[in-house]
């Protein structure tokens, strides 16, 4: 059974031995925005606000500064639901 992330309860990904990681791009907590970090004041934002298709997310830090990144691309990510679609197929 895989793990789940303990903010949105969806499953993890193993993307590398031992190294599962949140992937959904709408939770916080996810790979995609573990670099993301407020530039006025260096904390890492508490709020998804939003994000584009285009890859740029919007958040809130706990500061209350609004700012604008973009999310980090994981292709470790895209290769296994790649393969697991393919798998479906």
């Amino acid at each position: 059974m895989k793990p789940t992330c303990s903010v949105c309860h969806k499953n993890k990904f193993e993307i590398q031995p031992d190294r599962w990681v949140c992937g959904n791009s709408l939770c916080l907590s996810s790979i995609h925005h573990e670099d993301a970090a407020c530039p006025e004041c260096g904390v890492k934002p508490v709020q998804l606000i939003g994000e584009l298709s285009c890859g740029v997310a919007f958040y809130l830090c706990q500061n209350g500064h609004e700012f604008s990144q973009m999310a980090k691309p994981v292709p470790e990510l895209y290769r296994i639901a790649w393969t697991t679609k393919k798998d479906q197929d």
